[in-house]
């Protein structure tokens, strides 16, 4: 039975029943985003594993019996993925969000022993120095690389799948124009179902819960937000990260012109359908908030998947 739903993208992932995975990026809101995607599904059909240290070791895997993925993949993991998976992903700030993955690298234990970081450095001077140098348009490198994962490990044993993070060298990128590089990415997230970005995270989640016709939410709680948000940094150190995301940059223009233009026609979508006289004096995302829960309402089909 075909249920009279509108929105493509929403009948493609719950009634053809394909796998919705979410393409996390780091330090772009993605714990966040994650601890409210799972609340639409059942545990059971939640792949758990979240990087590919975690799911190596489990594999082989029956994907099919899995309705929501998740986790820091890539896009590599697209090809163990049964059918086309329904694809989502955030982006973030490219200087934002180097300044949030520096000072991460420099705080965590087994990343500054594995990139020999000095610990006398501060944020700018780490920025500034030759100590991540491979740390480029991170984004963007996340989107497009795609790696055959399973044939890289396996000669590996257990031990060392437990402990496996793909390279991320030069080597390994296509040997292709960074123009090229930018043009792939670009294809994938204009075919994404939602591509939401994080200085919008609210008005990102309405346009998540209209995309799939999700019960909407309000998110009010932050998870694994970086401190010292609003730190200095010299002039050199900044001249030096809007160089090292130059790509990143164009492509974050990019998406967030698809959300805009998307976020627009559903706002002219539920005004059309719910808006009334009692939301003169309110607020423009309480207003888009009462109209996302009368079409949920309309459209409900399940609560989990």
């Amino acid at each position: 039975m075909v249920h009279p739903i509108k929105n493509k993208a929403f009948a493609r992932h719950h009634i053809n029943n394909q796998t919705l995975y979410f393409l996390h990026i780091p330090k772009t809101a993605g714990t966040t985003l994650i601890t409210i995607l799972d609340k639409y599904y059942k545990p059971e059909s939640i792949l758990k594993a979240h990087s590919w240290n975690e799911l190596l070791p489990q594999l082989p895997l029956d994907f099919s019996k899995y309705r929501f993925v998740r986790g820091h993949f890539g896009y590599s993991i697209v090809r163990l993925i049964p059918k086309n998976p329904t694809c989502i992903t955030m982006l973030r700030d490219p200087i934002e969000l180097m300044i949030s993955a520096y000072k991460m690298l420099s705080r965590q234990k087994d990343d500054i022993e594995r990139f020999h970081i000095p610990t006398d450095k501060n944020l700018s001077e780490l920025i500034e120095g030759p100590y991540l140098e491979g740390l480029k348009n991170p984004q963007t490198h996340w989107l497009v690389i795609e790696q055959d994962i399973l044939k890289r490990t396996e000669s590996l044993n257990k031990n060392q799948l437990q402990n496996y993070r793909p390279k991320e060298d030069e080597n390994l990128l296509p040997k292709i124009s960074y123009e090229k590089f930018l043009k792939i990415a670009k294809k994938r997230i204009s075919k994404f179902a939602f591509v939401g970005i994080v200085e919008k995270m609210e008005e990102s989640l309405f346009l998540l819960n209209y995309t799939f016709g999700w019960k909407p939410i309000r998110n009010t709680v932050k998870e694994n937000i970086s401190i010292d948000s609003n730190i200095k940094l010299t002039d050199k150190a900044m001249k030096k990260l809007t160089k090292i995301t130059k790509i990143d940059q164009k492509l974050y223009k990019y998406a967030t012109n698809i959300f805009e233009e998307k976020y627009s026609k559903m706002v002219k979508d539920l005004h059309q359908k719910y808006y009334e006289s009692k939301f003169k004096n309110m607020e423009s995302n309480d207003i888009i908030f009462e109209m996302l829960k009368k079409e949920y309402l309309k459209n409900k089909i399940t609560d989990k998947f």
